[in-house]
């Protein structure tokens, strides 16, 4: 369709130009900056030291409005339908300059054919919008509200051990029905530093928590500096024990939009360094006899690396996602636990919500 456009327009100023001719022309207060061609209208663009629009033929047309202005925009009309247009700009290389070309038109500019299915230009001062850009390359305009991304989640969590087994004695704990999807929380706000039809980049800061619990009837709580629940004891009722931390994390984000009409459908893989600001255990102990209570309540820091690295994969769908997270570092190299030295790693997944993506639309 391209070419036969091309080709048809050029032949009807081959056969135009062995006519007597007259070029109508009329110039433009304004400059402009951005030209909108649509139906099957050929335009040749060009700079000059004014701002102009012409029209070559044996006749004036019977609707001589075939252009639009609008401050620095210019934009055919249907009367400007199979014929060809000459537009001067004064805008001085170097400056930006838009060209959106729809439906079936054509327009040439520094040796260059711009159509809608898209023919990049070499020429570095040209930007193409939107409906010219190749599928897979070259920048878009996106407003501030676009690039920004405010982010919840709401998941269970557990450690991932290294060598271990899942289920296993040495494998710690299971996704529980206490801590159920509240397990892991967090709120992290972005910032797309580059954005295009298919491709998103940025940084952005967040916040979030982990807690895990372990359910063992026989752990005695041990005040040694690295260990966390060691050994065993004798007596009756049940130990659980929870351990929570908090991090403060600076998450770098890449995302990919298979669509590029529908941003909200997207891949989301995200990088994010932390610092842990709080990190405790908790053990409570139960026990109940002949109608008498025996509750006992054991706190203190966990030995735990300051620094850690997450990264985590979304696959998101408007204003919900599903969400799968894993420390790349340990939570500590020499954590004790039943008896053994474990290097523990969070692990969660869960649902990730956009709210601030439903009040903005």
């Amino acid at each position: 369709m391209k070419k036969t456009a091309i080709f048809a327009v050029l032949a009807f100023f081959f056969f135009t130009s062995n006519a007597q001719v007259n070029t109508y022309r009329q110039n433009i207060n304004q400059e402009i900056r951005k030209l909108v061609v649509s139906g099957n209208c050929f335009v040749h663009l060009q700079r000059d030291t004014c701002n102009w629009v012409s029209y070559q033929s044996t006749s004036l047309p019977e609707s001589p409005q075939m252009v639009i202005i609008e401050g620095n925009v210019l934009t055919t009309t249907e009367a400007a339908n199979g014929k060809i247009l000459y537009v001067g700009t004064s805008a001085v290389k170097g400056s930006p300059f838009d060209i959106a070309v729809e439906d079936d038109a054509v327009v040439l500019f520094n040796g260059k054919y711009f159509t809608k299915s898209g023919v990049l230009s070499q020429d570095a001062n040209v930007i193409k919008s939107s409906s010219q850009t190749p599928s897979w390359m070259g920048l878009k305009k996106y407003t501030l509200n676009q690039r920004l991304h405010w982010d919840f989640f709401f998941g269970a969590c557990t450690w991932a051990v290294p060598g271990a087994t899942f289920g296993s004695e040495l494998y710690p704990p299971k996704f529980t029905k206490n801590t159920g999807i509240m397990g892991h929380t967090g709120f992290q706000a972005g910032y797309s530093i580059y954005m295009d039809n298919h491709i998103a980049a940025g940084i952005g800061v967040g916040y979030t928590m982990y807690n895990n619990e372990f359910k063992q009837p026989l752990v005695d709580y041990s005040t040694h500096d690295n260990s966390l629940f060691y050994g065993t004891s004798d007596l009756p009722g049940v130990w659980t024990t929870t351990t929570t931390s908090m991090s403060l994390g600076v998450p770098m984000h890449f995302i990919f939009y298979p669509d590029e009409s529908k941003h909200s459908i997207n891949m989301r893989l995200e990088l994010i360094p932390q610092i842990s600001i709080i990190q405790v255990i908790n053990q409570n102990y139960t026990y109940e006899q002949d109608g008498v209570s025996t509750n006992a309540n054991y706190t203190r820091d966990l030995p735990f690396s300051l620094f850690n690295l997450t990264t985590r994969l979304s696959l998101n769908y408007g204003i919900l996602g599903a969400y799968a997270e894993i420390g790349l570092v340990p939570l500590s190299r020499n954590l004790g636990f039943m008896g053994n030295n474990i290097s523990p790693h969070n692990f969660a997944l869960g649902v990730r919500a956009n709210l601030f993506d439903m009040i903005k639309k």
